[in-house]
């Protein structure tokens, strides 16, 4: 018994200092590396506009955004701060998002509604999660929803447009 103990400390530790989460069993997905990207779709609305987000794990971003009543669209590049990045990573991993459904789909069509789509990349897994016409989210879903709105928002106003 005594020498599993052992092994199990000497794991965690050797762990910690190597900078892994062996205690947290969502790691394995965790957006941590510099090969990790972000998608953010929003679509509809009553102008039906969209926004296309593009961000990776150093902080490069790229917004394109369509309004469908002018039919125009603006691209904007941006760096977020290490903040911001902070801020994404926390609470990317506090939404469980490599466990979430893939589709939340509401049981009516909500009219001028906006439909969501959020997608990252890493070097060990991929996943997507779609929302359409879904009024309750789960918390962290919410959350992160929020998080790249307000990025978005962000770039639109500081972002360099092109």
């Amino acid at each position: 018994m005594q020498g599993k103990l052992t092994t199990a400390v000497l794991l965690v530790a050797i762990s910690a200092l190597a900078g892994c989460d062996i205690i947290n069993s969502r790691s394995e997905h965790l957006p941590n590396s510099v090969a990790t990207t972000y998608e953010y779709w929003m679509t509809g609305g009553f102008a039906g506009s969209s926004m296309h987000l593009q961000m990776d794990s150093l902080g490069s971003a790229k917004l394109t955004y369509t309004s469908g009543s002018q039919s125009q669209t603006d691209t904007f590049i941006y760096r977020l701060s290490a903040s911001e990045l902070d801020t994404l990573r926390d609470v990317f991993q506090a939404s469980g998002f490599f466990y979430l459904e893939d589709l939340y789909k509401g049981p009516l069509t909500i009219m001028d509604g906006f439909n969501y789509k959020i997608t990252c990349n890493t070097t060990s897994a991929t996943k997507s999660v779609s929302i359409v016409d879904y009024p309750k989210l789960p918390n962290g879903l919410g959350n992160l929803l929020g998080v790249f709105y307000r990025i978005s928002e962000r770039i639109m106003e500081k972002g360099y447009r092109f």
